[in-house]
């Protein structure tokens, strides 16, 4: 009865309960390769329960334990699973030879996969690891090698003790690597490892981590707190890669660069009650919001306040836990501003603002109101650094905006000629034009979208036209006119005479956006006014027809065999299969994946389908595939999807890559009555780990089956295609 009243107090607690806090980990490891285990230290406790749904485990001891330290030996073992979360095992060839390769990946919760512990980010320890490794691999972990010995076909592998860090950053990698290295200007080493024969491919990254340090230790003012950084390039891994500490583990293809083989783009500069909840929160919110809304800061404080602050933030902070609220002190400090005031609402309220902007004579009105994707009315309100621009970047304009509408007077930036002339003419819209175009958010500083109305988007077109706009700004204008288009708030005919104005676009990124809103077009197009899209194409076609090849050219060529590609003609798919099967560039098998389900042949899509999850295809690269279904075959995807969930859910479990087949496979879709499709067959198919990202999905097929009505009453939308196909 005891012992039961014991563990039942436990039960349905999302947090560690503090009467026992770690201070140090002694953590041996022993994988063995051959058969995909590993084991650890014995322990020494009356009676262990496990509890599988809290994933909590309770140590029941015989007598009361003294308040103090104290050491606790645990023993453990387990299997090197394949799910590419926690310890796992991934493959490799050695010459023709395939062999496996240790590693982890503990990021959020999933060191308690390997190892028992306090697996929560706030209770941090050192550690002091030691491996058992083959003789002939190399292994690595966060801290550098002090010691090494050789017994028979064992090699013990001895690290340093470690600073302070959570669970999630302890890693370790065992294979096969070659290396190479260089040190930074304060003597740190850092290295790449590479898969054997690929050194060359590791040499740009090396470069750039080397001035990234330099660069971070002089703008910080104070030195890398880690005696080496290495980061290894490892076959298959879940993201793209994952900052533990000293040791940064990347997918192959986002660390190394070979330069005839890589795309142009791989060198280019929530409350939780559950730990299994916790991948969902990794979203575009928690790593995108908060950098944005710095972003903004830096754009309104300065750049020499906002390094100032982060200098003494992380000097302060260092080695401890830190609140929103303590960025904000320091910040305040520094700039002499009450910057939480400022902030409260960024970081607490959901969203961010539209801000609807127009002009009259020497003055321009702002107002902002919630920005929401479904059209709904948000009762947001922010303190907004707005900064503008008038005709040029050096007539700039900052100020706060306070309240829900505010006029403010910008004859101050009109040149001397404008408005102050010796006649007693009054200032004109017609002067105000071509040369006095207004940007609002000079460079997409501001965490907000901008929406003009029609008489300055007008001189906006062309200023974008005359190319007199930085690339930052073209992006800024493209990204809002799309998602206020998406959002039903601006007519599709508005979009389209924007995206005619980019037709001599030739900086990276833009054309990047470019072209992803011009596949959204005609995706939505295809609902909302089906006999339009030949001619919708044909204005694509021309508008990106030098840029799509300048931005991936080879892209473009494996695009165009899946398009003629068809369960009659498999010529074409039959040779990039054999491309795939055959090359042994990473890079070049993740492009042609990413073009096989272009096909609009529903039987070769429901074949690459099939493919993505045979043993042909490492389970990290199925998401290229699945983004890259055709619009043909998103009817097939989806009954493909649901005939197999029940294997996909028992394969994939609830990591971060059954989030991409619900995602990439229902989102395509542009009807309420697709939405309650999905929402009923997985009402009886329900998995914890997908909850919040099948929400988002579903909400975006009713946001799309919205902006469909919405496209469906702009009566002259079809006259204005027709005159942009008839362009080229």
């Amino acid at each position: 009865m005891e012992q039961r009243q014991t563990t039942e107090q436990f039960k349905g607690q999302s947090r560690l309960p503090k009467f026992a806090i770690p201070h140090h980990y002694d953590l041996y490891l022993k994988p063995d390769l051959s058969v995909c285990s590993f084991s650890g230290t014995e322990y020494h406790a009356c009676e262990v329960v496990l509890d599988g749904d809290d994933e909590i485990l309770i140590l029941a001891f015989q007598e009361t334990l003294g308040v103090g330290e104290g050491v606790l030996r645990l023993g453990f073992s387990g299997m090197l699973n394949e799910h590419l979360r926690g310890f796992y095992r991934c493959t490799y060839l050695d010459g023709e030879e395939k062999k496996n390769m240790a590693v982890t990946q503990f990021e959020p919760v999933d060191a308690r996969r390997c190892f028992p512990c306090w697996d929560e980010p706030a209770l941090k320890a050192t550690f002091k690891i030691t491996l058992d490794v083959p003789p002939e691999l190399t292994a690595l972990s966060n801290m550098p090698v002090i010691d090494e010995k050789l017994d028979g076909n064992v090699k013990t592998v001895h690290f340093a003790e470690s600073p302070v860090m959570p669970t999630y950053l302890v890693a370790v990698v065992i294979g096969l690597f070659d290396h190479i290295e260089e040190t930074t200007k304060d003597g740190t080493n850092v290295r790449v490892y590479c898969p054997l024969g690929k050194s060359n491919e590791g040499k740009y990254a090396l470069s750039l981590a080397v001035k990234a340090l330099d660069l971070f230790t002089e703008y910080f003012s104070m030195p890398y707190p880690l005696p080496k950084l290495d980061m290894v390039a490892v076959p298959e891994f879940s993201g793209g890669a994952m900052e533990n500490f000293g040791l940064i583990v990347y997918r192959e293809n986002e660390l190394l660069y070979h330069d005839l083989r890589s795309t142009a783009s791989r060198k280019q500069i929530v409350e939780i009650n559950h730990a299994r909840s916790v991948n969902e929160i990794f979203d575009d919110i928690s790593y995108k919001k908060g950098s944005a809304v710095i972003r903004m800061l830096q754009g309104y404080l300065g750049d020499d306040i906002i390094q100032k602050s982060l200098s003494s933030y992380m000097k302060k902070y260092a080695w401890r836990n830190a609140k929103t609220e303590d960025l904000w002190d320091v910040l305040s400090e520094e700039s002499g501003i009450k910057v939480s005031t400022m902030m409260d609402n960024w970081t607490k309220q959901k969203g961010y603002p539209v801000i609807s902007v127009k002009h009259e004579d020497t003055s321009l009105e702002f107002e902002q109101s919630q920005f929401l994707s479904t059209g709904l009315n948000g009762d947001g309100k922010w303190i907004v650094p707005i900064t503008l621009v008038l005709g040029s970047y050096n007539r700039r304009k900052n100020f706060l905006l306070e309240s829900k509408v505010e006029k403010v007077d910008i004859s101050d930036m009109f040149p001397p000629s404008y408005g102050h002339s010796s006649s007693s003419e009054e200032p004109s819209d017609e002067k105000c034009t071509e040369h006095n175009w207004i940007k609002v958010n000079i460079e997409q500083s501001g965490f907000y979208r901008v929406k003009y109305e029609e008489k300055l988007a007008a001189l906006l077109r062309g200023a974008v036209e005359k190319n007199l706009l930085s690339a930052s700004d073209k992006f800024g204008i493209l990204d809002d006119s799309y998602a206020l288009c998406e959002a039903c708030e601006t007519s599709l005919s508005s979009l389209l005479s924007l995206l005619d104005v980019y037709g001599k676009e030739h900086d990276y990124a833009v054309l990047l956006k470019l072209i992803d809103v011009c596949y959204r077009v005609v995706e939505i197009s295809m609902d909302a006014v089906p006999s339009s899209v030949e001619d919708l194409k044909k204005f694509f076609i021309n508008l990106l027809l030098y840029s799509a090849e300048r931005v991936a050219p080879l892209q473009a060529a494996y695009i165009s065999v899946m398009r003629n590609a068809s369960a009659k003609n498999r010529t074409g798919f039959e040779s990039l299969l054999k491309i795939y099967r055959e090359c042994d560039s990473i890079h070049e098998k993740e492009l042609i994946l990413d073009c096989l389900a272009s096909c609009p042949d529903p039987e070769i899509v429901l074949e690459v389908l099939n493919l993505l999850v045979s043993d042909e295809v490492r389970d990290q690269d199925i998401i290229y595939g699945l983004r890259g279904i055709s619009l043909e075959g998103r009817e097939t995807a989806w009954t493909w999807l649901k005939e197999n969930w029940d294997l996909i859910l028992k394969r994939y479990g609830d990591g971060l890559l059954i989030t991409h087949f619900v995602r990439d496979i229902v989102t395509p879709f542009c009807s309420n009555e697709k939405a309650d499709e999905v929402e009923e067959f997985f009402s009886s198919h329900a998995n914890s780990g997908i909850t919040m990202n099948l929400k988002q999905s579903i909400e975006l097929v009713r946001i799309k089956a919205r902006w469909v009505q919405s496209i469906k009453q702009e009566h002259s939308l079809d006259d204005l295609i027709k005159q942009l196909a008839l362009k080229g």
